[in-house]
């Protein structure tokens, strides 16, 4: 609108530059009157509306500022029924924090309660470990039995089957770290390893027996035989040359039973009285030649296969003196070792009669037995029968002990 009256000024001054080329009696014509009237209309109607519009521009403010303060209120409302919801939920955090802080302060009461009974009942920490301590002694101590059981039943592995450079049983199979726990699974499998391996090794051997005159083995020394006899206790040998000369290139020779039979007259229900002592054996345990001439000569060879004195002063009494071993027939097969089981058929014997001479104890003279005398001057030689064991060598073993036998 101001714009549009400012127009019309500017027209209504162009106007008025006109010249007036004609006149009246009134005076000449304004040619910018009109236009300068019609711009006055405008301005005033301008005004009017510039009034009215400030008018609406005031009202409209207050209106926007009723619904700003409307819309302030309302958030306000709002955010005040936010904190009571927000207070509502402080409040029931609270009271759930307190239920928590009441039930820590109960558990706190309870597990109290608790270390003071495991503190003071008697089942406690300190018992277990006494227990633990005493059972461990126990234990070791039941670990030791069975150890040396265990020991024994690989002694028995080695002296059955003549093999001393295998060992099954650990001895160092306990750890105190760990109380020994498994220990006896250990020795367990040892002992079914040691089983597996009896089996699988323990072949029949040759079995052999072989008769010796006592009275041929003492020939070489002429009248010892009577001279023993005297003395009532007979001291011989069976050498390896004695095995050697039926069967040159044998080795493991190992008795399994030796009987004495006296050929000398007895009365009826009359036993002898006798004990038979092996006072030294030797078993050769690989076909080795120079373990042959250790056991023929201890100055030559070498004993490094040669195993000595197994189950060493064992004996035996005899009482009937016909194929007498000096074992009842009913305890034979106890399952026990037998007299002489096992060790070197190569051995040293004594033969003694007791109370078949006069003694002297202490000063005092104690006379010979009647009965023992008669028998043992009756006795014209002594049957030692030997059964054994022993396993072949092989042709060039046997050559080789063949070698030994010949005359030097």
């Amino acid at each position: 609108m101001t714009v549009s009256v400012a127009a019309m000024y500017a027209v209504a001054g162009g106007l008025d530059m006109a010249p007036n080329v004609f006149g009246l009696a009134n005076g000449g014509s304004r040619w910018g009157a009109a236009t300068q009237a019609v711009s006055l209309g405008m301005s005033v109607a301008r005004t009017a509306m510039e009034a009215k519009a400030g008018r609406l521009a005031q009202s409209e403010a207050y209106r926007r500022r009723r619904d700003d303060w409307r819309l302030q209120y309302e958030q306000a409302q709002l955010e005040s029924q936010v904190i009571d919801k927000q207070l509502q939920a402080l409040a029931i955090r609270q009271k759930a924090a307190q239920t928590v802080i009441d039930q820590a302060y109960t558990q706190q009461a309870q597990q109290q309660a608790m270390l003071d009974f495991l503190s003071s009942r008697f089942t406690q920490a300190s018992l277990y470990q006494w227990l633990a301590s005493q059972l461990s002694a126990l234990y070791y101590q039941a670990y030791d039995a069975v150890l040396s059981l265990c020991m024994n039943v690989q002694a028995c592995w080695q002296y059955e089957l003549g093999d001393f450079s295998t060992y099954w049983v650990p001895t160092n199979a306990w750890n105190d770290n760990y109380r020994g726990l498994l220990v006896g699974e250990t020795l367990s499998l040892s002992l079914q390893r040691m089983e597996s391996a009896y089996l699988s090794r323990n072949d029949r051997r040759l079995n052999i027996t072989r008769t010796f005159s006592l009275k041929a083995l003492l020939a070489d020394k002429p009248n010892d035989f009577e001279k023993q006899k005297a003395q009532g206790k007979f001291e011989f040998t069976l050498s390896e040359q004695d095995f050697d000369t039926n069967y040159p290139g044998h080795y493991a020779r190992c008795l399994q039973q030796i009987s004495v039979t006296l050929p000398t007259l007895t009365g009826p229900y009359q036993d002898v009285q006798a004990l038979l002592t092996q006072t030294r054996s030797q078993t050769l345990l690989q076909p080795d030649i120079d373990g042959v001439r250790y056991m023929n000569n201890n100055q030559e060879g070498s004993g490094t296969h040669v195993v000595s004195n197994l189950r060493p002063s064992q004996q035996i009494a005899l009482s009937s003196g016909i194929d007498d071993s000096g074992t009842f027939a009913l305890l034979a097969q106890d399952g026990r070792y037998l007299p002489f089981e096992g060790t070197g058929a190569v051995s040293s014997w004594t033969l003694v009669f007791p109370r078949a001479v006069d003694e002297t104890i202490d000063g005092r003279k104690l006379p010979a037995d009647p009965a023992q005398q008669a028998t043992l001057e009756a006795l014209n030689d002594v049957l030692i029968q030997v059964q054994y064991t022993a396993l072949d060598g092989g042709a060039s073993f046997a050559n080789a002990v063949k070698q030994t036998l010949i005359p030097s």
